[in-house]
């Protein structure tokens, strides 16, 4: 099995490039924001890179 990294900040819109936000309705931390994971996601090719499957 093999992993690979993606850069979410690359598939941000705002000049920022933020990928995290404060969650609805206050408390601590902060959660990821969709957008930025969906258009990564979309952007894989879903072929297999080493023949395998």
């Amino acid at each position: 099995m093999q992993v690979r990294v993606h850069d979410l900040r690359a598939f941000a819109t705002d000049r920022h490039r933020s990928v995290d936000d404060e969650a609805f309705g206050g408390g601590p931390g902060m959660v990821l924001k969709p957008e930025p994971i969906f258009a990564a996601v979309e952007s894989l090719d879903p072929r297999p890179r080493d023949g395998c499957c």
